[in-house]
Formats: C-alpha cells, sequence, structure tokens
C-alpha cells in the first residue's frame, strides 16, 4: 500500500509513480521499501548555519553527510550534517572556495577541492585535528576526489584524465587514458570498486571501468546528452548516474543500471530514483543503502532559479535534508560511526 501524504498536495499522480519507482530502485539494490508518506520538506534551517531539517529518514544511519554550500551568502565551505537532518557544522572558514568533499573509508580523512593556493588542487584534511594537506601540484588544476577502497591513495580529475596519488601527492600516476567526447566534461568523481583494480568514471556522455588504464569497457553507451557521475551501491550491483533526458527541459535526474554488463541508455533503460520538475545531481550511495543528492526545484543544468538542497532516499521514503537560503550540493556518505573532532 501506498501513502502519497504530503505529495499530494503538489501532484498526487506523480508522488504514487516516483514512491513506487523508488521502492523499485530498493528492491534492486537491497534498499527496501516501508510504506511512508513522500514528505517534501520537513522542518526548517536553523540559525547561523542556514540549511538543516529534522525527519525521521536517516535517523537510524549513524553517518554524516559532507558537502559545499554557500551558507545563505557566496563564499562555498565544506559543511556536514547528520542522516536525519541534525548537527550542520560548517567545517572550513577559509576566504577561497572548498567543495566537493569525500570521505576515507576509514572515516579519519576528507578529501576535497579548494583554490586557496590558485588554481582549483586537491587536499585531504585530518577530522580529528581539521589540519588539511595540498596533494595536487597540477597546473591546470585538479577536482572531484575519490580515496581508493584502502584509503591510501586519493583519485582525481583532471583535464579528462583520471589520476590517482599518495595522501602526501608522490607516486602520481594516471590510470584512464584521457579519450573523451567533451573535453570540458564537467566530468564526475572516480568510483574504486572493492576489487582493487577496477576503477568506474564517467566520459560526460557515457560511463566506462578500467583495469590497466589503456582498456576500457562501456558500462553505459554514449549519447548525445549527459551521463555522469556515478557512484556505486554498497554490494557493488548498481550505479546511480545523472542524465540529461529529453523529457526533462534540460534537467538532469538520476538513473540507476547495473554496475556490470552494458545499458544502452540509462534515460530508457535504467531506473529513475528523481522527481520530475528538479534538477539532480551529485549522488551519494551510502551506508544502509541510502542515497543523498543535490536538488533544484525547477532548475536544469544552466539555471538555478532557487537554491539546492540535499535529498535523501532511504528505506523507499523521501526527505528534503537541508532547505532555506544556502545553496548546498556535493554530497558524500562517510562510514558508520565516523567521529569528526570538535576543533
Amino acid at each position: 500500500m501506498l501513502f502519497a501524504g504530503a505529495g499530494d498536495t503538489i501532484n498526487g499522480m506523480k508522488t504514487r509513480r516516483f514512491l513506487l519507482m523508488a521502492c523499485a530502485v530498493g528492491s534492486i539494490a537491497g534498499l527496501g521499501c516501508s510504506a511512508r508518506e513522500l514528505d517534501p520538506v520537513i522542518g526548517k534551517p536553523p540559525g547561523d548555519d542556514a540549511g538543516g531539517a529534522a525527519g525521521s529518514t536517516g535517523s537510524s544511519l549513524d553517518a554524516w553527510i559532507a558537502f559545499d554550500s554557500d551558507g545563505g551568502a557566496s563564499n562555498r565551505d565544506i559543511y556536514i550534517i547528520r542522516a536525519n537532518g541534525t548537527d550542520r557544522r560548517r567545517l572550513t572558514r577559509d576566504p577561497s572556495a572548498e567543495m566537493q568533499p569525500s570521505f576515507s573509508p576509514d572515516g579519519t580523512k576528507l578529501a576535497f577541492t579548494s583554490d586557496r593556493d590558485g588554481p582549483m588542487e586537491i587536499y585531504v584534511m585530518d577530522l580529528a585535528t581539521g589540519v588539511a594537506a595540498r596533494v595536487t601540484q597540477r597546473v591546470s588544476g585538479a577536482h572531484d576526489p575519490a580515496f581508493t577502497r584502502d584509503g591510501t591513495r586519493v583519485g582525481y580529475r583532471s583535464d579528462a584524465s583520471v589520476f590517482t596519488a599518495n595522501l602526501d601527492g608522490t607516486d602520481e600516476r594516471q590510470v584512464t587514458d584521457g579519450r573523451t567526447c567533451c573535453l570540458s566534461g564537467p566530468f564526475g568523481a572516480p568510483v574504486f570498486a572493492s576489487d582493487g583494480q577496477t576503477i568506474i568514471y564517467d566520459d560526460y556522455n557515457a560511463i566506462y571501468s578500467t583495469t590497466d588504464a589503456m582498456n576500457r569497457q562501456t558500462i553505459v553507451m554514449p549519447t548525445t546528452g549527459e551521463q555522469s557521475h556515478p557512484a556505486l551501491s554498497p554490494d557493488g550491483s548498481t550505479l546511480v548516474l545523472q542524465s540529461t533526458c529529453i523529457d526533462d527541459n534540460a534537467a538532469r535526474s538520476l538513473w540507476t543500471v547495473p554496475a556490470t554488463g552494458t545499458t544502452n541508455y540509462s534515460c530508457t533503460d535504467g531506473m529513475r530514483i528523481s522527481a520530475h520538475g528538479t534538477d539532480a545531481t551529485h549522488a551519494s550511495w551510502g551506508p544502509g543503502n541510502a542515497i543523498v543528492w543535490g536538488s533544484v526545484t525547477g532548475g536544469n543544468n544552466s539555471s538555478s532559479p532557487v537554491p539546492s538542497s540535499l535529498v535523501i532516499l532511504n528505506e523507499g521514503a523521501v526527505l528534503t535534508l537541508t532547505s532555506g537560503t544556502a545553496d548546498d550540493r556535493n554530497p558524500s556518505w562517510s562510514p558508520p560511526g565516523t567521529v569528526i573532532g570538535m576543533w
């Protein structure tokens, strides 16, 4: 049985279809599905760090979500929040831009992108002390970091390629061949599979995997639109990615596809998890198979009429995690039990 509740005040039929899709996705990747209301906005942002919203979805997940936000002003910094919308906290306060956070597998470090020393480069923060060290020294800059599965290296994008390096920046290696349809992207962070060998990445309009930097296998076939920013389910069976589909007026939507084999086109052969009428980006698949992403109501890939909110899908229910004046984007899950120092 489905309950439409608050969503019916917007569009009852659309709410019911969306819940059906969310439940189907949950079944595919083990999320499960509970008969709950779709409640688009719960609560209001508290105080100084504009943006939190509390609710039951995600309340049992002992994990943090890191994201970047303008805090309702102009400068982008790294923030964290609990999966139920509580304990929002700002981690960086530099006058530069800090964005695209990514937790290490053991939850002790946070990689992010910053222009504090010039071009956008990759930095790694010790979460016990808040001290950050620069990793990359690339003339063309670097962005969208992600740790390898053992946490000893960090991967990132620079130009059209994926690179990895030790956490102190040594032993940088190019791990993809640099072929691309679209030199300017934008491209998403690399995804490191549990086998320790496979790297999944996007070419803006397709998703590929590689194990040797020279040969690549196609996971989602190329198209003329965007198919980018893949994230892997905890069991390794499913990818979620963002796509531009014909009926969405240039807005990006989120789709799940199998992580193995080849999908012809995400918009027709995948399973949609984001609502119509929103621009949905940068999904992160986390503990308990919960998925969080950035969402702009009425937006598309060139226009954001309202600030971006964080939206979480967990156990078949959808919650707007943040709302208000702050523009919140690029979320990333921590491992369960992550402790962040009070510096």
